[in-house]
């Protein structure tokens, strides 16, 4: 890739896209398991990861799509294929399972085609039960997972119909992965005095807020109406948090709120909090 142009986009607060003209691009997770959506001039096609993170990456119409694990990387090159002319299936394995297999078939046409008989062909991992496979060359398609005695759907019922790309968990089809939306809540920490050198961070219980580690917290936070104190942070619709804002400084010397833990349940109609900082 020498001598191409760089290019720098970023994905919330903790996840960087490094792209090097339209030849290859390296993705930084520094935050939890993260759905990556984002725009991109990599040409069309699935790109799979080079790195150990493993897993596959769709370009298709100026975007890239993807899985990456928590503090993992992705080093992409070299499409494989156009994604307009394969279908990609993601399953969500029950906990019970071994890696699964993807058995598929298109019962549209005579005589019936199908691709590895049964029990099909094992699919790869792209983090937190997620597995996936592509179907080159294949528009639709009927699909059946297994693995060992388990079937889903079950002997005698037909497979989940496919196109495109597609997610499935707990027998529903998806255009998207389920409950990987996320909305960007502003938190307002009034009253925040702080000594020289020190900055205010927000640290709780899920992997965008560092999981209780103030190493791993989200910040700093900016403070044009000193002493209070703002910072935007993207988080899971739906779910419900416990956080708290500490005072860090650059040594990582912490200061903890005094009291319980801040509650908020992450909603589009509401993606404020704000709150006195306990001393």
């Amino acid at each position: 890739m020498a001598g191409q142009g760089e290019y720098l986009r970023t994905q919330g607060n903790q996840t960087m896209l490094i792209e090097r003209g339209t030849k290859g691009m390296t993705i930084v997770n520094l935050g939890g398991d993260t759905y990556i959506n984002s725009a991109t001039n990599l040409a069309n096609g699935t790109y799979v990861n080079q790195a150990s993170g493993g897993g596959t990456f769709t370009v298709s119409g100026g975007k890239i799509t993807g899985n990456l694990g928590g503090g993992k990387v992705a080093v992409l090159y070299e499409a494989s294929e156009d994604p307009n002319a394969a279908l990609k299936v993601h399953f969500y394995k029950p906990s019970n399972w071994g890696t699964p297999n993807i058995y598929y078939y298109d019962d549209t046409v005579t005589p019936q085609k199908e691709g590895a008989a049964w029990p099909g062909t094992a699919m790869t991992s792209e983090g937190n039960n997620w597995y996936s496979y592509s179907i080159s060359g294949w528009q639709q398609a009927k699909v059946i997972f297994n693995s060992g005695s388990n079937q889903i759907p079950g002997s005698q019922q037909a497979g989940y119909s496919v196109s495109g790309e597609k997610w499935i968990k707990d027998g529903t089809v998806s255009n998207q992965q389920p409950g990987n939306s996320k909305v960007p809540v502003t938190f307002t920490i009034k009253d925040a005095s702080t000594s020289p050198g020190q900055n205010i961070y927000i640290v709780g219980n899920i992997a965008e807020l560092g999981n209780w580690d103030p190493a791993k917290a989200s910040g700093p936070a900016s403070n044009p109406n000193y002493p209070d104190w703002t910072i935007t942070i993207d988080l899971p619709a739906g779910k419900s948090i416990q956080f708290k804002a500490i005072k860090k400084d650059g040594s990582g010397k912490v200061v903890w709120e005094s009291g319980e833990n801040h509650t908020y349940t992450v909603a589009d109609s509401n993606p404020a909090v704000q709150f006195n900082f306990q001393n």
